[in-house]
């Protein structure tokens, strides 16, 4: 818990980088609250093996996506760079037989 004087020493710092009365004491009000609400809620953010493995099946699965666009990407990238390379032989034969 917080105390007063240790709320106090917060305000005072506070208010001398914001400057501001009234924010600074909704700041000052919503770290307590926060501080406060930590304890409250420290069993609802230990993190179990399922949750872990959940989040690292995300990754992979995220991982993979990004290989298969980046894979897609590259095939267009690759085809329209033929087209170009065919187009301006084509271009060029053109021009020399005039």
């Amino acid at each position: 818990m917080i105390t007063a004087t240790q709320t106090l020493s917060i305000y005072e710092i506070l208010f001398k980088v914001i400057k501001n009365e009234a924010d600074t004491k909704i700041l000052v009000e919503n770290i307590e609250q926060v501080i406060d609400n930590k304890f409250d809620q420290s069993k609802d953010l230990l993190a179990t093996k399922n949750d872990i493995s959940t989040v690292r099946q995300e990754i992979r699965n995220s991982e993979k996506f990004l290989e298969n666009k980046m894979a897609d990407q590259f095939k267009w990238l690759v085809g329209i760079m033929i087209t170009l390379f065919g187009l301006t032989i084509t271009i060029m034969i053109l021009l020399i037989k005039k």
